[in-house]
């Protein structure tokens, strides 16, 4: 009866690592590299947008459609589009049924936090990857060399400069909301 009684517990003790190392092989697999890949891109975004703000400050007082921001950003549109659609992918891939959202599970809430902000970068409405930001950024840019201007106080410059600034500050909200899904996730996962 001991002996059946320490076997059961060595199975127990057994399932547990088990339980453990799965756990482990879950975030090292599939968890971490979305992280990561989710890293890459959010990077991406800052230091262009970073170096965004550098030209048309450099340029500054003269802001008009020979700027270079305009090049860089249908550049960088261009150049950016395979980690962007790799993080896609990933993000898509780990969702088994995209109509139902997580409610309390830590791995699943950030799996759709991170297609979230995939999708939020991405224009759900057209078949290609249009890099929202980005396209909104020029397109604010356009309208601010047009004269279409929603700050008449601040120079062409200042106002240009104030969209990119913007536009990153929309992007670093989503960073934080995914970091946090992340370090809740990792705690569940690892613990």
């Amino acid at each position: 009866m001991l002996d059946l009684f320490i076997k059961l517990i060595e199975k127990l003790v057994e399932l547990a690592k088990e339980k453990k190392r799965l756990k482990r092989s879950l975030h090292d697999d599939y968890v971490l590299p979305l992280m990561q890949q989710f890293e890459n891109v959010h990077q991406e975004y800052i230091t262009s947008f970073q170096e965004y703000r550098e030209i048309i400050v450099a340029e500054s007082p003269n802001f008009s459609k020979t700027n270079g921001v305009f090049a860089k950003l249908k550049s960088d549109m261009i150049f950016s589009h395979s980690s962007r659609k790799k993080l896609m992918a990933m993000s898509e891939g780990m969702i088994p049924n995209k109509c139902n959202y997580p409610g309390e599970d830590s791995i699943d809430r950030f799996i759709w936090i991170v297609f979230d902000y995939v999708h939020s970068i991405s224009d759900s409405t057209s078949n290609r990857d249009s890099n929202l930001p980005r396209r909104s950024l020029l397109e604010a840019l356009q309208d601010i060399v047009a004269g279409n201007r929603l700050h008449e106080e601040l120079t062409p410059s200042q106002e240009a400069e104030r969209e990119v600034l913007e536009k990153m500050w929309d992007m670093q909200k989503l960073y934080t909301d995914v970091q946090y899904a992340y370090q809740e996730a990792k705690k569940d996962l690892l613990k």
